[in-house]
């Protein structure tokens, strides 16, 4: 688990987001499909912390309003 109380920690590489939060790679790839940003894409690429988990938060709320009906 990652220290997100720690500001240097900002960029994650896809593999550290996926392993953050127990999912695969390949669903971090999909949120990046559906426009979550990856800078530096030279240096293997690496997503911003906070608007990741904002992403994912925000699936997470849709994922359970469709189970909820």
């Amino acid at each position: 688990m990652r220290d997100l109380s720690d500001p240097m920690d900002r960029w994650w590489t896809i593999d550290q987001a996926a392993e953050h939060l127990g999912v695969t790679r390949r669903t971090v790839e999909r949120y990046v499909q559906d426009g979550l940003t990856v800078y530096f894409p030279k240096q293997g690429g690496y997503v911003d912390r906070d608007e990741f988990l904002a992403v994912f938060r925000k699936r997470q709320e849709r994922r359970r309003a469709t189970l909820g009906k």
